[in-house]
């Protein structure tokens, strides 16, 4: 069954003429091709898609053009970049100086005048606003001794959950200034550098005796001429280096 387009009835396909429609018939009867003539197929063709247009060439960068550099062996006098004057070697600072000595001394003079007003408002803002200054000034007195009070609050904490630690950094110190005060070598180290030799050579007791580590000693005394460093640190107890 196929319906005809120019009569809209749907008929058997016996009533179609051959071609290349659809089921390899017309679209009009035969009824209708007696009446109005023969049906001219006409083929449904598809708009071709229009070529996308090819992306123009970004267009390169022009080189930039290479600053002209002379050798400074072979210079004699130099232009000044700010009163644009040749002037001879000697009044630049260095082979890269690109101001003069005469430029140099006023724009840093420039610099003086331009502070010293900065300075001359503020002190004549501080004088015509006394009480908004000492508001500040109590704001950040208050400031400073909270930001003492947790500092000292936390060097204390932190001294006693590490007693051994801040006990052996407190004896470096002293030790080191009764080094310098004895004119003796002092070699900068940490506890952490100590703690890691005396692993390394097995330092757990006294090296003198055996006995229970107590203090920290030279092996070499500051008197006799030894040296403030980690070779010379030692573990000891009390009694045999008194003694």
């Amino acid at each position: 069954m196929k319906t005809c387009v120019n009569c809209w009835e749907l008929k058997l396909l016996e009533g179609f003429r051959p071609g290349n429609g659809m089921k390899g018939r017309v679209k009009w009867c035969r009824q209708c091709e007696e009446l109005h003539g023969p049906c001219i197929p006409v083929r449904n063709h598809r708009p071709k898609p229009k070529p996308k247009p090819k992306p123009k060439p970004k267009p390169k960068p022009k080189p930039k053009p290479k600053l002209w550099s002379p050798d400074p062996s072979t210079l004699t006098t130099r232009a000044c970049q700010r009163c644009r004057l040749e002037k001879p070697e000697d009044e630049f600072a260095g082979m890269r100086g690109a101001v003069c000595a005469l430029c140099r001394r006023g724009r840093d003079a420039e610099s003086l005048e331009r502070r010293r007003d900065a300075d001359r408002s503020w002190t004549a803002w501080c004088k015509a606003n006394p009480d908004v200054v000492a508001r500040y000034g109590r704001r950040w007195e208050l400031e400073d001794a909270r930001r003492r009070e947790r500092s000292t609050t936390h060097k204390k904490r932190w001294r006693i959950k590490n007693r051994e630690r801040h006990l052996a950094a407190a004896r470096l110190a002293a030790h080191r200034r009764r080094a310098r005060k004895a004119a003796a070598t002092v070699e900068p180290f940490t506890v952490d550098d100590m703690l890691r030799d005396w692993e390394e050579h097995d330092l757990y007791a006294c090296a003198f005796c055996g006995g229970p580590f107590e203090e920290i000693e030279h092996i070499m005394p500051l008197s006799r001429g030894g040296e403030h460093s980690i070779a010379t640190r030692t573990s000891g107890w009390r009694r045999s280096s008194r003694s």
